[in-house]
């Protein structure tokens, strides 16, 4: 379902602060919901806006975030793959989450072939 714009909500709140209009009125000119234009009312007249409220988007929470311990787990053991990595800093998350988790934070995981 997508939202209404907010030109269209500042159209409606202007036509309703007009008193030209109730709210049933208002929303059979502008081709809306009763239930619709009665909400934005009601945030007009509590807030005195009716502004489009985004929702605040968190995402997922990250398991591991210690990036600094798989550094110092490198330097230690700079032969170390990505399953001893996550076998020794991380056992309880699972080596694709591990994977990605090391991508985000930058380190590569694969041994890399002498020249």
């Amino acid at each position: 379902m997508h939202g209404y714009s907010q030109d269209l909500r500042d159209k409606a709140m202007e036509l309703y602060k007009t008193g030209n209009y109730n709210k049933k009125e208002l929303a059979e000119l502008l081709s809306l919901g009763y239930a619709t234009i009665r909400r934005w009312c009601n945030r007009y007249n509590e807030t005195g806006s009716c502004l489009i409220i985004k929702p605040l988007k968190i995402g997922r929470r990250n398991i591991f975030t210690d990036k600094q311990a798989v550094l110092d787990y490198l330097q230690e053991h700079p032969d170390a793959d990505g399953i001893e990595l996550r076998n020794q800093l991380a056992p309880h998350v699972s080596q694709s989450c591990f994977y990605n988790t090391l991508h985000r934070m930058g380190i590569t995981y694969k041994k890399r072939g002498k020249l």
